[in-house]
Formats: C-alpha cells, sequence, structure tokens
C-alpha cells in the first residue's frame, strides 16, 4: 500500500519556476512651454519750448533733453513697471523606456500528451481494481 502511494505522489504534481525578464515601462510627462507677446499702448507727446531743457515722461519712459554749447543731448530712461501679459501654453509629451524586471511564471515540467493519457489510464485502472477488490472481498466475507 505504501508503495502506491508513494508510486502515486512521484506521478503527480508539476510546479511552477519564476523566470526574470526585463520590459519596457512608459513614463510621459508634460512640458509646458511659456510664449509671453507683450503689446504696449503707443504714446506719442511732443513739446515745443523756447527753454534750453525739455522733460516728456509717460507710463513706461521719461526723456530729457538739453542744449547747451550748440549741442543737443538727449536721455531716455524706462520706468519700473509691471506690464500684465497674457501667456499661452503649449503641451509636449515625452516618452521615457525605462527596463524594470517582472517575475513570469513559467511552467518547467509540463506533461506531453502521452503522459497525460497514461497517468488518466492509470486513475481508471486503478479505479477498476479498487472496485474489483472490494467486490472479491465481498464475496469473501459473504456480507
Amino acid at each position: 500500500m505504501k508503495k502506491i502511494l508513494i508510486l502515486l505522489i512521484l506521478l503527480t504534481g508539476c510546479k511552477t519556476k519564476y523566470v526574470p525578464i526585463e520590459t519596457i515601462k512608459v513614463q510621459k510627462e508634460i512640458i509646458r512651454d511659456t510664449v509671453v507677446q507683450v503689446e504696449l499702448v503707443p504714446y506719442r507727446d511732443t513739446v515745443s519750448i523756447l527753454d534750453t531743457v525739455s522733460h516728456l515722461e509717460n507710463k513706461y519712459a521719461y526723456s530729457d533733453a538739453e542744449f547747451s554749447l550748440g549741442r543737443l543731448n538727449h536721455s531716455l530712461a524706462i520706468k519700473e513697471v509691471k506690464i500684465p501679459t497674457k501667456i499661452q501654453y503649449i503641451e509636449h509629451t515625452r516618452v521615457d523606456s525605462i527596463p524594470y524586471k517582472v517575475e513570469i511564471i513559467k511552467e518547467v515540467n509540463k506533461l506531453t500528451r502521452w503522459q497525460t493519457f497514461r497517468l488518466n489510464a492509470f486513475t481508471f485502472i486503478a479505479i477498476g481494481v479498487g472496485i474489483y477488490l472490494l467486490i472479491l472481498l465481498r464475496k469473501i466475507l459473504k456480507f
């Protein structure tokens, strides 16, 4: 009986094996470019003075002019003014391939069709022999 049990244990059972492989993971990142276009309100001022010094100023800049010794000196300076602007976003997608290891279950001891047939046939024969032995035992003991 022990021999039959050991034989059954040896003939049955398959095990799986983990095989690590590398695959590619896709990572998407959105990069936003900023395009700034500033349109200033046009200003035009003209000053006519009989004096030798002139000063002109608007919202964004100021200008000084001076006439001395037969020369005209003119200076222009920009004020530190914050101008409200519209910002336009353009989205770009960048795809990186990052390899990482994945474990895949791979059957190592896969039975062939012939081996499967033999196991199934052995099971049916064992059941038949068991039934036959029970019938034989019943006849001997005369239940």
